[in-house]
Parts: C-alpha cells; structure tokens; sequence
C-alpha cells in the first residue's frame, strides 16, 4: 500500500506517526503560488538527481523549462553534458500531453509509447548503482486548467502504474489558482489519494517549527469548517432562490392569466352594454318624438297615446334596472355593498315578490306559492332579499312558456334555515352551464331559448347578496327543456350574516 504524507522544503517534518505525517514514496505533488517556488524546488531535485549520476526527465512548458535550465546552470549544472550523456531530457509538455491523449482522455497504450522510451532511454544513461530517474511533469496541470480534472486523476493513475515498472521518482505540480472554489475540495481530495506526498504551497512550506505548522494547521481547519457552512448557506440560498423563481412564475402566469380575463371581461362588458343600454334609450327617443309629431300634426288620440305612454314607461324602467345592476355590480367590486339588516319575515318578502312580478310581467306564466302557515323568521336586509327573490322570478319568467305555472316553495331546512325553491319549466341548462350563469355577463347559449334582453348582473349580483347574508344560492337542471330549479337557502341566526359583512 503506498504511504502519504506531507513533506516540507528540505526534509520531513519530525512529527509522531500517529499524526498522519509518513514517510514519503515514489510519486509527490507539489502546490504552488508562484512559479519561482516551483522551479527553486525543482532545480533543487533534478539538481542534485544530475550530480549524483542519476537522470532527469523534464516534461514542462517552454517558459517553465527556461526558468528551470537557467537556475540549474546558476547552481553550476552541465545540463550540455548531462544531455550528451543522455541522463537529462526535457520534452514539451503540451505536445506529449496531446501525444497521450485520444478524444481527449489519456490513453493508456498512448501513454506508454510517448513515455517509457525515454524513461528507459534515462535509466540506461544513469551512472553504474546510480541508475534512477527523477522526473517531472505538468501535464496534468494543464489538463486541470483547461477543466479536464477526471483526466487529469487518470493520468496520475498511469504514472503510478508506470513507477511500479521503472526505477523512477515522479514529481508533478498544480498551481494553486486552479482551486479556489468550494467545489474543488473533492477533486483535491482525489488527487491527493494518487500520491505518496503532498507538497502544500510555499506560503505553508515556510513556518518555522511545528508549532507554527500545528496553529496553521489549527487556522485552516476552522476555515474549512467556516467554507463548509458558507457553502451549505450558500446551498440553501440557491435553493430558496430557485422555490422563488418557481413562485414567481405562477404568480406571473396567474397575473397574465387574470389579466386576459380583465380585458376579455371589459371588452365583453363594453359590447353587451353598449347594446342593451342603446336599446332602451332608442326606444325613448323614437317614442317621444313620435308623440311630439303627432301631437303638431293633431292626430294623437287616446289609444295612440296610451300605447306610446307604455313605451315610455317600460323604456324606462328598463333603462333604470340597467343602470341599478350597473351601479350594484361597481359596489359589488369595490366592496361597498352594504346591507341594513334587521329581524324580517322571510315569508312575507316572498308575497311581495311574487306580487311585484305579476303586476310588472303582463302574460306572464302563473306563479305558484307553497308557503309556511307561520312567519319565516330570519335576520336580513329585505329591499335586498326583494331584489333576489324579484331577479330569480323574472329570470323564470323569461325563460319559461307562458302556460306552465312556476313554483315557489318556502319551507324549514335542518341545518338552521329556510329554503327558497323556485321552480321553472322552461328551456332548462345544458351541462356545465351551472356556475357560469352566477358570472358577471354570464349567458348560457340554448338555442330553444329566445332572445331575453339584459346585461345578466341579476343572477351574479343576487349570489352575492344572499353570501353576504351568510346563505347559499344555487341552481339544478336535469338538462335543456326540462326546466331549471334555484334554490336559496338563508341561516334564521345574524351570525353567518355577520361574518359575511365583515368579510
């Protein structure tokens, strides 16, 4: 099993064994900050490797090499004569590099044939008992500055299989620039399990004795522990981040989405109203001066001024209701819908109703109540509970033959309550029609049903107000041409009332 440790400038550090220091083997790494660190380090190894008779192989860049031959001519190395003799070699490292690789990725056969012939060139060089070869390489550091650091990590595994068969001491570098992320710790970590010693960085490599190593050692490791909480922060932010943006895109769609429903809701609004309200207000104007002509001509007799009068009137009235829904549905929007509630009898707004529809409908089809013998005790606003009961019996009205009766029916409920049912037997609702007929300019298309005038506020605004009393407004069909039923169904205590208003 090969050993690891940590190894200094020029000696091992003497420290017990249990402290993880071992003793160092045949393949080292060396980080460095500058690259006068580097090559002191090495002119110092392939240095003193020369003058011992060994050989040297050195697979640098240019300006690498460059720095590493003055230095060692500087300490009086003969590296013509060393390189006559063949124990000094240096080949470039980015063209070996690419000699080595196939689609970028080492290749263990390219491998062989680019470096064992001068290794075995080398250690035949090498003086008689002298006959090892301290080689240096930067290859893998230039594969981790282009981003490649798995192959980086494999071609530190062929160099350890190549020194079980050469009598070599390898020696490769990184420069410390190429990890300073957080994520560069596990990279590291793998290749420091590649080497039997690790050569950290000039900036450690000159603490004076082992205490100074020990307080270092003692500083970096609560750094590291601070990296690993900043980077779990940083983890947690990026994923608070990330449930944002998520949120934020609902949010956006939902906005676009109600937005496009604004719009669509205006543009509808804008055309119903802009007809039904021409309509009455048509019918105004035409009848006026038609009664003014015939009056200035003298042919407006009692007859013709009785039918003009009824224009009038039912132009108006119209006109009115148009423009009380309108008003309503603003108030409705706006919140200010308010309700004058006190103790009532239910039963007798229902009579009223009634009794205001047959006065207002002419032909209209009969109305058939079925009320409790005894008040209907309940806390409400009647003008408003008129306005309901008045909306869901016109609504039959229109929707119903003339010669089917609609019913009414008042009765107690079990859950604390009194149930309005109005029963028609008129064109009825196809599917899914249910709820769109309580929205704002709701219309159901039925092609049994004739043309009914209107902006159809009367169901949306009456839902709104029996919520606001706390109760419930429906409606059932068992489909088109078999009728339509609507049920309302009021709580008899303020209570649900109450909580509505505030709401």
């Amino acid at each position: 099993m090969r050993s690891h440790g940590i190894v200094g400038h020029d000696a091992v550090p003497r420290v017990p064994p249990s402290s993880g220091y071992l003793v160092p083997h045949e393949h080292s790494v060396q980080f460095y900050e500058a690259d006068s660190s580097l090559l002191d380090e090495l002119s110092r190894l392939i240095g003193n490797a020369l003058e011992e008779g060994q050989a040297g192989l050195v697979i640098a860049t240019p300006i690498h090499y460059q720095g590493l031959a003055q230095r060692l001519r500087s300490l009086g190395v003969d590296l013509a004569r060393a390189s006559k003799q063949g124990r000094f070699i240096a080949m470039d490292a980015s063209e070996t590099l690419a000699a080595v690789l196939r689609e970028n990725w080492p290749d263990p056969s390219a491998f062989a044939q680019a470096i064992e012939d001068p290794i075995e060139r080398a250690t035949g060089a090498g003086q008689a008992g002298a006959r090892r070869v301290m080689v240096f390489a930067e290859m893998v550091g230039l594969l981790c500055a282009e981003g490649n650091v798995e192959a980086a990590i494999r071609l530190e595994q062929l160099w350890n299989e190549l020194a079980q068969k050469h009598p070599v001491e390898l020696r490769c570098a990184y420069p410390m620039a190429l990890f300073r992320q957080a994520g560069d710790l596990d990279p590291l970590a793998r290749i420091f399990a590649e080497h039997s010693q690790v050569i950290p960085a000039e900036s450690y490599r000159t603490l004076l004795d082992e205490g100074d190593c020990f307080r270092s050692i003692a500083v970096l490791q609560r750094k590291a522990q601070a990296l690993e909480t900043e980077v779990e922060e940083h983890k947690h932010v990026e994923e608070m981040l990330r449930r944002r943006e998520v949120e934020l895109e609902q949010i956006t769609r939902e906005s676009a989405r109600r937005a496009e429903a604004a719009v669509q809701a205006r543009d509808r609004f804008l055309s119903v109203a802009s007809h039904e309200l021409r309509t009455p207000v048509t019918a105004l104007k035409g009848s006026t001066q038609l009664l003014r002509r015939r009056h200035e001509r003298g042919e407006l007799d009692d007859e013709r001024l009785r039918r003009t009068l009824i224009v009038l009137d039912e132009s108006a009235s119209r006109l009115a209701q148009l423009t009380s829904d309108l008003l309503d549905l603003a108030r409705i929007q706006d919140g200010q819908l308010a309700l004058t509630c006190k103790v009532l009898d239910f039963r007798a707004v229902v009579k009223q109703a009634v009794a205001r529809v047959d006065d207002l409908v002419e032909e209209a089809a009969p109305i058939e109540a079925l009320l409790p013998a005894e008040p209907a005790i309940l806390w409400g606003d009647s003008d408003r509970l008129l306005q309901v009961l008045t909306n869901l019996l016109d609504n039959a009205e229109k929707f119903s033959p003339s010669n089917e009766a609609i019913q009414v029916k008042l009765e107690p409920s079990s859950d604390a309550g009194w149930l309005l049912t109005v029963q028609d037997h008129g064109v009825g609702l196809p599917p899914g029609a249910h709820e769109l007929i309580f929205e704002p300019f709701g219309r159901v298309v039925n092609p049994a049903a004739r043309y009914v005038p209107g902006l159809g506020l009367g169901l949306s605004i009456s839902r709104d107000i029996v919520h606001r009393h706390g109760g419930r407004l429906w409606a059932e069909s068992a489909g088109e041409g078999l009728g339509t039923a609507f049920f309302v169904w009021l709580p008899t205590s303020p209570a649900g009332a109450e909580t509505q208003q505030r709401k």
